[in-house]
């Protein structure tokens, strides 16, 4: 009788129950948290990225002009996000045209990428290369404007020559050593003079298309803007004075 008893008792079965419910609950809201927690942390993880890329891509547009200008050597460490350095694997072309003299700038761009995100560096102008954030120019090549009977503008074009064009990943965050020296090549200055629109041109031939367009259509020196595939062009724009400065450096990642 007493062993019977004890397999009709039923006492323990409530607390175990009671556990088995609690654990549930417990697993279900540890992996609801997660499901909700672990995109926002990626994506706060990409942004952390892309603000450490977009600092890169300040700072070597800072040194690059500054060796141009000086014609002093820099070999500045600078810190990357986990990503791709794209040195010279492209060329960008800016001609000026009046009609019976030209002037142009080329330039083989350095561009910085993360994620699905990427700034590019073209000759003094850099910007989100990403076709949905074409419009971000963070800085324009150097410029000086005045304002008389005519405007005048001084650009100042930073060319990149690179020892070696290549590709360099890294799978973390590093930092990455650029040496920029001033190049043999001479600098070129021009100065064209605009009376009517159409007088003088501007064509640029990129892979940064929409970053190239975003700049232009957004400068006062310039009217008729109209871009296609790999180029952009528009006329400057009437009583306007252009000088056109290029100075060229050469720059190089040692291993």
């Amino acid at each position: 009788m007493r062993l019977k008893s004890l397999f009709d008792d039923t006492r323990g079965v409530a607390p175990v129950v009671g556990q088995v419910i609690l654990f549930t609950l417990i697993i279900g809201t540890v992996l609801g948290t997660a499901a909700v927690a672990l995109p926002l942390f990626e994506e706060r993880q990409a942004g952390l990225q892309q603000e450490v890329m977009v600092d890169a891509a300040d700072e070597f547009n800072h040194v690059a002009i500054e060796a141009a200008l000086t014609g002093q050597s820099k070999a500045p460490s600078i810190s990357v996000p986990a990503g791709d350095i794209s040195l010279g694997q492209s060329q960008t072309e800016i001609l000026f045209d009046n009609g019976t003299e030209t002037h142009t700038v080329e330039s083989a761009p350095v561009t910085f990428a993360t994620g699905e995100a990427k700034i590019a560096y073209e000759a003094g102008l850099v910007g989100a290369a990403n076709r949905d954030e074409a419009n971000t120019v963070r800085s324009q090549p150097q410029q000086i404007t005045t304002h008389d009977a005519v405007t005048q503008y001084r650009f100042q074009f930073t060319e990149l020559e690179h020892a070696e064009p290549r590709r360099i990943t890294n799978s973390q965050a590093a930092d990455f050593v650029a040496v920029i020296e001033p190049s043999a090549n001479e600098q070129q200055t021009s100065t064209f003079n605009s009376e009517s629109v159409g007088d003088v041109s501007i064509t640029v031939q990129t892979e940064q298309v929409e970053l190239w367009e975003a700049y232009i259509e957004n400068h006062a020196a310039y009217e008729n803007v109209e871009a296609a595939e790999g180029e952009v062009s528009a006329d400057v724009a009437s009583s306007t004075e252009i000088t056109v400065t290029s100075t060229p450096v050469t720059v190089s990642a040692p291993d």
